[in-house]
C-alpha cells in the first residue's frame, strides 16, 4: 500500500499545536449556545518540555508584546523559580488570525516564555550563588545542571491560558481589563490596542515591527549594528516603550496644535481611540487626515534627528532624554510661531552651538548644577535652596501639567538665542503658482524649458523654484521659472541653473568614459 502525504503522520509541533487546538475547539463548542463565556480563556497544564519543543507555533513577539532586551536579572529570576518549584504566573496564549505562520500568539507573559527558551538554549545562565536543593548551581547553564536539576526544570508543569475564538483587539481589550490594577506601563496598554491604526503607527515608526510591511522605522530609532540596547543616537534610557511613549506623545502634540501642550496619559488614550478606531476613527474616515499627519510626525521627528546628528559632531555623548523632549517642545514652539513645514535651519552646525551653549548660556546652563549659593550655606542641614536648574530638569520631565511645561519653556527661552539668531528661515508659505500665473509665466518665457531650452507643451509645464522652497525661496516672479514636469522633478532641492551644470557634467564624464573604453580596446 502506497502511503501518500495525506496518510503520513503529523510532526510533534503539528501533534501539539493539533492537540491544544482541538482541546480549545472542544470546550468553546460546549460554551457557543452561551455568549457570556465566550471571553473566558480554557486553563491547560503541560510539562515545560513538551511546551519548550513547540515553541515554533507560538508567536512570541506579536506587536503589542514588549521586545526582546534579554533582561538577564529578570530572566534568571523567571529561572529561579522553575527550579525552586514556585508559581512564574499563567502566560497566555490567543489563537492567532492573521498570519500563516503561526497558530497562536502570545496575549501576555512574552518575557516569562523568552526566559524560558534562552536558558534551555543556553543563552542565559543562573545567577551567581543560586542554590537549589543543597546544589550550588550559580553561573551555571542548563546543559551542566545536575540530572537532578534538569528533570525539575523538564518536567515542570506550566499552566497556560488559551483563548480561541477571539481577535488580536479582542485580546488586547482583555489585556487592559486584566491589568487595570497593576501597575502596568501606560505605553503597553496602548500598545494592546493591535491593529488600531494609531497603535500600529507608533509602533512602525519607533520600532519597525511590522515585518510584513516596509519598515517605517525612523532613522532617530536606529540601532547600532541592530542591537535593540544600543540607539545610535540617543542615551541609553530610550527603552523601546519610551521611545513609543515618545512618538505617541509627539503625535498627540501635533494633533493638538498649540505649541509645547500637556500630553496627559487620559488625553493621549482617547486619541487612539477616535482617531485610530478601525471602524469609525478619524483616520479610517479621513484616510487625507491620517496622511497629514504622518508627513507632520516625519517633519518634527527629521528636526530632532537633525539636531542628534549634529549633537554627535559638537558631544562625545549620546543625546538624553531630556534634552530630547526640549528639543521637540522647541519644534512645537516654532510650529506654533511659522506653521507646519513653513521653517528650515540654515546651518544645523551654527544651530546646535548656539543651542546648547558654553555652560553658563544655552541649554547647557540650565543642566549644569551651579556653586552653592549663600543661602544654602547659611541652612546647612536644613532645606537646601533648589536652584532654577534643579527645577528646570523636574519640570522638562513633566506632561501632565501645562505651567511646569509653560515655566520650563520660558526658562529655556531666556538662555537660547532667538531663533532668528539661532539661523532659522521663514519659509514663503505660499508653495505653488496658480494654473493662471503658470500660464502667463509660460507664454512669457516663449514656451521653453528653462533647464533644456526646448520648447514643451503646456501640458507638460510646471513652474520650478530657482532657490527651493526648502532653502527659503519665495514663490513669486523672480523666483520661478518654467521647466518640464521631469526636469522639476529630477532637480530635487538643486536650482536650474545648477541642475544644467550637473547634467553637463555627467555628460562629459560618460564621454569620457566611452573614449577611454575605445582607448584600451
Amino acid at each position: 500500500m502506497k502511503v501518500t502525504e495525506e496518510m503520513k503522520p503529523a510532526s510533534l509541533e503539528e501533534n501539539y499545536a493539533m492537540n491544544i487546538y482541538q482541546t480549545v475547539t472542544k470546550i468553546l463548542k460546549v460554551r457557543n449556545g452561551d455568549s457570556r463565556y465566550r471571553q473566558l480563556p480554557v486553563s491547560i497544564t503541560i510539562m515545560m518540555k513538551d511546551f519548550i519543543s513547540q515553541l515554533g507555533s507560538i508567536d512570541v513577539d506579536p506587536p503589542h508584546q514588549r521586545l526582546d532586551i534579554l533582561n538577564v536579572k529578570k530572566s534568571q529570576s523567571i529561572i529561579s523559580c522553575i527550579l525552586k518549584g514556585e508559581s512564574i504566573a499563567c502566560p497566555a496564549l490567543c489563537e492567532k488570525q492573521d498570519t500563516k505562520y503561526y497558530i497562536w500568539e502570545v496575549a501576555d507573559g512574552s518575557h516569562r516564555i523568552r526566559a524560558i527558551s534562552n536558558f534551555r538554549n543556553g543563552k542565559i545562565a543562573l545567577p551567581a550563588g543560586l542554590i537549589v536543593n543543597g546544589n550550588i548551581i550559580g553561573g551555571l547553564r542548563y546543559s551542566a545542571l545536575p540530572d537532578e536539576l534538569k528533570d525539575i526544570f523538564d518536567n515542570y508543569p506550566l499552566t497556560l491560558q488559551l483563548f480561541g475564538n477571539i481577535n488580536s483587539t479582542e485580546v488586547g481589550i482583555l489585556f487592559r481589563n486584566t491589568n487595570s490594577a497593576t501597575p502596568v506601563n501606560e505605553q503597553e496598554m496602548r500598545n494592546s490596542y493591535g491593529p488600531n491604526l494609531v497603535a500600529c503607527l507608533v509602533r512602525d515608526i519607533a520600532r519597525g515591527v511590522d515585518l510584513e510591511s516596509n519598515d517605517r522605522r525612523h532613522p532617530l530609532f536606529e540601532h547600532v549594528n541592530g542591537d535593540i540596547e544600543k540607539p545610535r543616537v540617543l542615551g541609553g534610557k530610550f527603552t523601546r516603550l519610551s521611545q513609543d511613549q515618545m512618538v505617541a506623545r509627539m503625535l498627540y502634540s501635533i494633533h493638538a496644535n498649540n505649541g509645547p501642550v500637556t500630553c496627559r496619559d487620559e488625553d493621549i488614550d482617547q486619541f487612539y481611540r477616535d482617531f485610530g478606531n478601525l471602524e469609525n476613527g478619524v483616520w479610517k474616515k479621513n484616510p487625507h487626515v491620517h496622511t497629514q499627519m504622518i508627513k507632520k510626525l516625519s517633519h518634527m521627528l527629521d528636526f530632532v534627528y537633525d539636531f542628534a546628528m549634529e549633537r554627535k559632531n559638537h558631544r562625545k555623548n549620546p543625546m538624553q532624554l531630556q534634552l530630547y523632549i526640549c528639543v521637540y517642545r522647541y519644534y512645537l514652539q516654532l510650529v506654533k510661531e511659522f506653521g507646519h513645514n513653513n521653517f528650515k535651519v540654515r546651518d544645523w552646525s551654527i544651530f546646535v552651538e548656539k543651542f546648547l551653549g558654553n555652560g553658563k548660556t544655552g541649554y547647557d546652563s540650565l543642566t549644569r548644577k551651579p556653586p552653592i549659593t549663600e543661602y544654602a550655606k547659611k541652612n546647612v542641614g536644613k532645606e537646601k535652596d533648589i536652584t532654577r536648574s534643579k527645577q528646570f530638569q523636574i519640570y522638562a520631565g513633566h506632561f501632565d501639567n501645562q505651567n511646569d511645561i509653560r515655566l520650563s519653556m520660558e526658562w529655556l527661552n531666556h538662555v537660547i538665542p532667538t531663533s532668528e539668531e539661532l539661523g532659522i528661515i521663514e519659509l514663503d508659505k505660499k508653495r505653488s503658482f496658480s494654473a493662471k500665473q503658470t500660464d502667463e509665466l509660460f507664454a512669457d518665457q516663449g514656451e521653453i524649458c528653462d533647464v533644456t531650452g526646448k520648447k514643451i507643451p503646456r501640458s507638460d509645464a510646471v513652474a520650478a523654484h530657482v532657490i527651493a522652497h526648502s532653502k527659503g525661496g519665495k514663490t513669486n516672479r523672480k523666483n520661478i521659472v518654467i521647466t518640464g514636469s521631469s526636469e522639476n522633478r529630477d532637480m530635487g532641492i538643486m536650482s536650474p541653473k545648477d541642475y544644467k551644470l550637473f547634467q553637463e557634467f555627467k555628460k562629459e564624464k560618460e564621454r569620457k568614459n566611452v573614449e577611454k573604453l575605445f582607448t584600451h580596446s
